[in-house]
């Protein structure tokens, strides 16, 4: 996660993962329940198109904000080896490692509570009225 930099949160990358995995889903659909359809298709292109771009423009992003970087500490008088030591790429590397890690950490506490709550028996809760309606 880079603080400030739309698309590299939790939410964005679980929707990058579930767009891209979407094809091998509908693959799974189709031959194992042989249905699928066109419009499926269509609108799992679109999500995978969509998560190719917010993927391309992140690392857009980042080659910019690196290049910015890299050109600020060289003309600051920095040596040449401080200017290598700057990563390739600002969103790459540990900050996405730490969003991963952060979602897979939730996702594991979510099918554990899950798991727990159904091993106990529990059932959802239905709303009841208190009390009935009048006829007016």
């Amino acid at each position: 996660m880079v603080v400030g930099l739309p698309g590299t949160g939790i939410s964005s990358l679980l929707y990058i993962i579930l767009a891209l995995a979407m094809p091998f889903r509908e693959l799974g659909r189709m031959v194992l329940h042989h249905k699928t359809s066109l419009d499926r298709w269509r609108c799992i292109a679109m999500q995978v198109f969509n998560a190719g771009g917010i993927m391309a423009g992140l690392w857009g992003v980042g080659w910019l904000l690196t290049r910015t970087a890299r050109e600020a500490v060289a003309h600051g008088g920095a040596s040449a080896q401080a200017v290598e030591a700057l990563p390739r790429n600002i969103v790459s590397g540990p900050a996405a490692h730490l969003a991963l890690v952060t979602l897979v950490c939730i996702v594991a506490a979510v099918e554990i509570v899950s798991f727990l709550s159904s091993r106990a028996g529990r059932r959802p809760t239905t709303i009841r009225r208190l009390h009935p309606r009048r006829a007016a």
